[in-house]
């Protein structure tokens, strides 16, 4: 199944994909990255059974593991969906899940069809903030009523983002502040509304990834190349330690991403 994808934005992600999965880049952040996000997923799916859930970009489940693995006990079916061919043909392998090549714009989907969406960090990579918001009516359209929403973008109260967020993405890129391309996304004021004006009730929001990021990822990049295992362990284990800043009031500055659960109007 497949919908009409703009190509040009389908040949860039399977680029992109072809690249980490050969190159294997930044395999030790990546592992933390799938240890917040599964963390996030795994306290929302508490203990309840789901029949059918969506989950959205499949590039870390192509990479590493992505948050599939730790969810995947709680629903009875899980479709996954990205816009490359290349990334979905490298998850099926990875993960033996269902999967298509779908555009988050035009699901691939009737209506109704999931109980939740999961789109963690998908939305965030369009320069037109009019498709994020497409994305999310896309979403509400496939959910059955009262259908969760459980997402993740960007986070623009974050100044470090803001900062990259206002500069060309060649320039950024060339900084090596970021290895692909990013777009349009919300801070925290704008996060709930924008969800509320598509037809959703946002029952819990907050912010993940406290450590500061640009760092980290280079500090993981020396662990992987020269620490032992179990050295590698430890920086994990150091960096997991910031997501204790999740609670604090300075979370909306300090966090990568945004996350909000919400249901179905």
């Amino acid at each position: 199944m497949q919908t009409e994808l703009r190509n040009d934005e389908a040949v860039y992600w399977d680029e992109v994909g072809i690249e980490w999965t050969q190159r294997q880049r930044d395999i030790l952040w990546r592992r933390h990255s799938d240890f917040v996000n599964g963390s996030l997923f795994s306290r929302l799916l508490h203990s309840a059974t789901y029949d059918r859930l969506l989950k959205t970009d499949l590039f870390d489940e192509a990479v590493t593991g992505g948050v599939i693995p730790v969810i995947r006990h709680g629903c009875k079916r899980i479709v996954g969906i990205d816009v490359s061919a290349a990334i979905v043909s490298l998850a099926e392998r990875r993960l033996r899940i269902a999967a298509v090549c779908s555009d988050v714009r035009k699901l691939a989907f009737q209506d109704e069809s999931f109980d939740v969406v999961l789109s963690n960090s998908t939305l965030d990579h369009f320069s037109d903030f009019g498709d994020l918001v497409r994305s999310i009516h896309e979403f509400r359209r496939v959910l059955r009523p009262r259908g969760e929403l459980w997402i993740t973008l960007d986070n623009a109260s974050n100044p470090m983002i803001a900062i990259r967020n206002a500069l060309p993405f060649s320039i950024v890129r060339s900084l090596g502040l970021v290895p692909y391309y990013v777009g349009s996304t919300c801070n925290h004021v704008q996060f709930a509304p924008t969800l509320e004006k598509s037809g959703f009730e946002v029952r819990e929001a907050g912010a993940i990834m406290h450590c500061p990021r640009a760092l980290s990822v280079r500090l993981t990049r020396f662990a992987e190349r020269y620490a032992s295992p179990e050295v590698q362990n430890q920086v994990l284990r150091f960096l997991a330690g910031f997501e204790r800043a999740a609670t604090w009031p300075t979370r909306f500055r300090t966090g990568h991403f945004l996350y909000a659960r919400a249901v179905k109007r």
